[in-house]
C-alpha cells in the first residue's frame, strides 16, 4: 500500500450530544469561523489522497445543508442510525467500491493534524500482518474501578484512551461491520468490530491534542487557542411600508422589512457573528 491508494473517510455525526448541554449538537457548535464538523471535515478535504468523505447525520438534521463543505463533490451525506455502529454501517454502504482504505473519525475531534493522519497511514502500510490501526494515549489520571459500593485502585499503566481516526482496509472493515449487523451487536468503536471478526489490528501512539469534545467545557476550554472569528448572516424580504430600521437607525422611506421581529438585519447578523465567535451557537 502507498499513500496514493484511494481513501474514504466516514464521519459519524448523528449523535444528539445529550452530555454536551449546548444550544445545539456539539458538531454544529462554532470554533471561530468554522463549526466543529466543518473543522473536522475540511481537514480531510485538504488531503489529496482522500477521495470521498461520507457523513452520517440525523435524518431530520437540516443544519448540514449550511456547512461550507456541503456542495463539495467528494461529500456524501447519509442518514445515521440510533447507535454509532448503525451510523458507520449506513455510511459504509455508500463508500465507493474502488476505495481501498477507510478511515473513521469522530465528528467531535476537530483538532486532528494532517501529519498524524499520515503517520497512521504509514503504520498500516509498514505492517503487512495487520488489517487496521487505531490510535491510543496512556491514561494519566489515577484510576479506580467500581466494585459494588467500593472504588478499587488499578494500575493506570494498563489503561489507554482510544482515539480516532481508526483506519482499516475496505474489504475487511465491510466484512466486520456486516457480521455485527447480522448478529445485532453494537461496538463502541470499529477496532472492536474488527477484532470481533477475527482481524488483527494494531494500537499505535495517538496525540493528546486530538481530544474529543464531550462536554461544553471541552469546547470553551480550547476556544482560547483559536483565533476567534464570527460569521453572521441574516436576510429578509422588502415590502411596501413606511420605513425600516438598520443598525438601530430608522430610515424614513417607502419600504419596510418582512419580519416577525424588528427586522434589523444588521444587528441580527452582528449578534450571530458574536455568538459564533464565542462558540455559543
Amino acid at each position: 500500500m502507498n499513500h496514493s491508494n484511494k481513501i474514504a473517510v466516514i464521519i459519524p455525526a448523528a449523535g444528539a450530544s445529550s452530555r454536551f448541554g449546548g444550544l445545539m449538537p456539539k458538531q454544529f457548535s462554532r470554533l471561530g469561523d468554522e463549526t466543529v464538523l466543518e473543522k473536522s471535515v475540511n481537514l480531510f478535504l485538504g488531503i489529496s489522497s482522500v477521495n470521498q468523505v461520507v457523513i452520517a447525520v440525523n435524518q431530520n438534521e437540516d443544519l448540514i445543508k449550511s456547512q461550507s463543505f456541503y456542495q463539495d463533490p467528494r461529500i456524501k451525506i447519509v442518514a445515521g442510525g440510533s447507535t454509532r455502529s448503525e451510523s458507520v454501517f449506513n455510511a459504509m454502504a455508500e463508500v465507493d467500491e474502488s476505495v481501498e482504505i477507510v478511515a473513521i473519525h469522530d465528528a467531535a475531534r476537530p483538532w486532528l493534524k494532517k501529519i498524524h493522519f499520515k503517520d497512521l497511514l504509514s503504520h498500516l502500510a509498514n505492517d503487512q500482518s495487520i488489517e487496521g490501526v487505531f490510535p491510543v494515549i496512556l491514561a494519566t489520571d489515577s484510576l479506580r474501578m467500581k466494585q459494588g459500593v467500593d472504588f478499587i485502585p488499578v494500575e493506570r499503566e494498563n489503561f489507554f484512551h482510544v482515539q480516532t481516526p481508526q483506519i482499516f482496509y475496505h474489504d475487511s472493515l465491510k466484512l466486520a461491520l456486516d457480521k455485527l449487523q447480522q448478529k445485532g451487536l453494537h461496538m463502541s468503536d470499529e477496532s472492536q468490530a474488527m477484532e470481533h471478526a477475527g482481524f488483527k489490528v494494531l494500537a499505535v501512539p495517538g496525540e493528546r491534542s486530538n481530544i474529543k469534545i464531550t462536554y461544553f467545557e471541552d469546547l470553551t476550554h480550547h476556544i482560547g487557542t483559536d483565533l476567534r472569528i464570527g460569521r453572521g448572516v441574516d436576510f429578509h424580504q422588502f415590502q411596501p411600508g413606511d420605513g425600516l430600521t438598520l443598525g438601530n437607525v430608522f430610515i424614513d422611506c417607502k419600504l419596510s422589512i418582512v419580519a416577525h421581529s424588528d427586522g434589523d438585519i444588521i444587528l441580527h447578523a452582528i449578534s450571530d457573528a458574536l455568538l459564533g465567535a464565542a462558540g455559543l451557537r
